[in-house]
């Protein structure tokens, strides 16, 4: 049953994907609009969790992580944007992808998790999936950017944004039980919200959105921001819970792993990309990587 729910996280994760690659490149004209679509995300996901799996008080400790959560939660997306302006875009997806070696390594060190040598090999093809799915995007864009000190900095900042992002969802479980998990997430994706609503201004000069200039349908807008934060708040949710019956060195490669799967046969099938050798081979070692973790 765990591996079914680990299933249905990754491929709400996709629909939050897919639902931002579709703002982008049907809806967005306004670069600046993309932090409202975020905003907006965010505050949807921290709705549908009060909502649906209701708020208590939170202890100090619980709104303390949250609220860390969040801001991590931020940073992600905000250097993952910011990387693919001034850096490879390739390189970029490959590095903050790595980061499920973060709570791996929190998890065998604090939580005393073993990695057993054939999920060893299952990790090891999985990071190999996610290294060949990024760099099967690179040269196709001949003015994408090398990169820098600038993009290091910023690419590392997600790296561990979001790593410990996990880190913490999985400490507050252990230590304030999953009854506190709907009122973490609430509380995490509304920090996150206020914060892209505030860059939203910044880099719109003290504007609010106009319907007409900055997006080619509000409707639509309206309509793909609920289905992402839907698909973000139910993916959270999941894992939050599956961190604590799912050893890490499974569960993070395959989540990771999978939803770069997904990612990359929705390109083919809805976003009509070609299906290059490269994608091939990274679909057939991540499905090799995800039957070895499983076992």
């Amino acid at each position: 049953m765990n591996y079914i729910l680990l299933f249905v996280s990754v491929i709400f994760f996709a629909i939050n994907t897919v639902s931002l690659k579709l703002f982008q490149t049907k809806i967005q004209k306004n670069p600046a609009s993309v932090r409202l679509f975020q905003a907006g995300t965010a505050l949807v996901a921290s709705v549908f969790s009060a909502l649906f799996g209701g708020l208590i008080l939170p202890e100090v400790s619980t709104f303390i992580l949250a609220v860390a959560f969040g801001v991590l939660f931020f940073l992600t997306a905000y250097s993952t944007s910011r990387c693919f302006e001034c850096g490879p875009m390739s390189l970029t997806a490959v590095i903050i992808n790595m980061s499920l070696a973060v709570p791996i390594v929190y998890s065998f060190i604090f939580f005393k998790e073993a990695i057993i040598a054939r999920r060893v090999v299952g990790l090891c093809l999985m990071l190999l999936s996610i290294i060949l799915s990024g760099f099967s995007q690179s040269g196709k864009n001949k003015n994408e950017k090398k990169g820098g000190i600038v993009w290091l900095c910023i690419v590392l900042i997600g790296f561990f944004s979001n790593g410990f992002a996990s880190v913490i969802q999985k400490e507050n479980q252990f230590t304030a039980g999953k009854e506190s998990a709907s009122t973490f997430l609430s509380i995490g994706y509304l920090c996150a919200a206020l914060l892209f609503l505030c860059l939203f201004f910044i880099e719109n000069k003290g504007k609010f959105l106009s319907p007409k200039k900055d997006i080619s349908s509000l409707p639509v807008f309206l309509f793909i921001m609920v289905f992402a934060g839907l698909g973000s708040i139910v993916g959270y949710t999941l894992l939050g819970d599956l961190s604590t019956k799912i050893d890490a060195s499974i569960l993070y490669p395959c989540l990771n792993g999978g939803l770069a799967l997904v990612a990359s046969l929705v390109s083919m099938l809805v976003f009509k990309e070609k299906p290059t050798f490269m994608k091939i081979l990274s679909l057939i070692v991540g499905l090799s990587a995800i039957i070895l973790l499983a076992m």
